[in-house]
């Protein structure tokens, strides 16, 4: 790996002196004999949100070249293209949603990241997702040596709320989803292949699943963030057991688990011309599977001479079958588990002609 290109813009060097740390500029290969065999060259350039310093700047992937010859006639190039519509900010923005990706928080003045609460008429910064801001500076497209080419859109992802008389609402959350792939065999093929991710059930609502913990909230729609707050009450007056009222609010998200809650019950892959195949998964929702588990875990309670781990009847909502979610009323701990073995487990696939049979 050589590491001598251009003087890293992106990164504060004014402590480095004249040892400045330079861009990763070419990857070559050698056989036993210390013969290059191959040659890797990188062609880069910044994404630069406007600020001036290295706080908007981050580096960027421009090209791969493949050297072929010694005049770089033949050489083999994949170059990239990146969403240049939105370009994020400064790397300390309070323009950050829940989960860190740039979105539209018009309350800047109060130069905050804790989130307005509802629940408990707290006004702070919007950490909602935006849609578009989400997709700032993403990979776009490919181009490939043959000037064929793959192509991406993206669409925010999305989960259906827990009905109320039987609707259900549409609401987005953490990050991005595929929405359709554009292959081309060349610049200007004039048949390209599309490929379309479909996320809906056969009714039409979005099949994207949330865990009910993350989106039973009282009044605040927190795309899923969950209850961003905790409320403790002190005795302030032994004499009269006068209480106080403690609120404490989280700037990240508490009770999500892992990075990627949503799952994702139905997904239709549609290629155009050539029908569509139906993918049908576990999650949240899906039958004896709507509380989380731990797994290979018993819970019980603590006792340090057979190991048993932390818990007791009041963290858990059936302590019979030993469920989660916790309960959010309780002062329960907040405890990671296991999720991986029993969300987004294939549970049918089915192939359609373009006809629909």
């Amino acid at each position: 790996f050589k590491y001598d290109g251009f003087e890293r813009e992106d990164i504060d060097q004014s402590q480095n002196g004249s040892n400045k740390r330079k861009s990763l500029s070419s990857i070559e290969k050698y056989d036993y004999n210390n013969k290059q065999v191959e040659k890797f060259v990188l062609g880069q350039s910044y994404f630069d949100g406007g600020c001036g310093n290295y706080n908007c700047k981050r580096l960027k992937l421009d090209a791969i070249r493949q050297v072929m010859s010694i005049d770089g006639s033949n050489d083999a190039v994949t170059n990239f293209e990146y969403n240049m519509n939105q370009n994020l900010p400064s790397r300390n923005s309070y323009l950050q949603d829940f989960w860190g990706f740039y979105n539209y928080n018009t309350n800047t003045s109060t130069n905050t990241m804790i989130p307005t609460v509802l629940d408990i008429s707290f006004y702070g910064a919007n950490r909602n997702p935006h849609g578009d801001r989400t997709q700032a500076n993403i990979l776009r497209k490919i181009i490939y040596p043959t000037k064929g080419s793959l192509e991406y859109a993206y669409e925010i992802n999305e989960f259906r709320t827990t009905p109320v008389n039987g609707i259900y609402e549409r609401r987005p959350t953490a990050g991005v989803r595929i929405k359709n792939i554009t292959k081309k065999s060349s610049s200007d093929d004039p048949n390209p292949q599309i490929v379309s991710y479909i996320y809906k059930l056969d009714n039409g609502e979005p099949s994207g699943v949330l865990p009910p913990h993350l989106t039973e909230t009282l009044f605040n729609d927190t795309s899923g963030a969950g209850k961003l707050y905790d409320t403790q009450y002190v005795e302030v007056d032994e004499n009269d057991g006068t209480k106080s009222k403690y609120n404490m609010i989280y700037s990240s998200p508490k009770y999500i688990k892992w990075d990627d809650p949503v799952r994702y019950s139905k997904v239709r892959v549609k290629t155009v011309g050539k029908g569509e195949v139906e993918y049908n998964f576990t999650t949240a929702d899906s039958p004896n599977n709507i509380n989380d588990r731990m797994i290979s875990r018993s819970w019980a309670a603590a006792n340090p001479s057979t190991g048993n781990y932390i818990a007791s009847s009041t963290y858990i909502s059936n302590p019979s079958t030993y469920n989660w979610p916790i309960k959010i009323e309780s002062n329960s701990p907040t405890i990671g588990f296991t999720i991986s073995a029993n969300k987004g487990l294939l549970l049918s696939e089915k192939t359609k002609d373009e006809s629909g049979n």
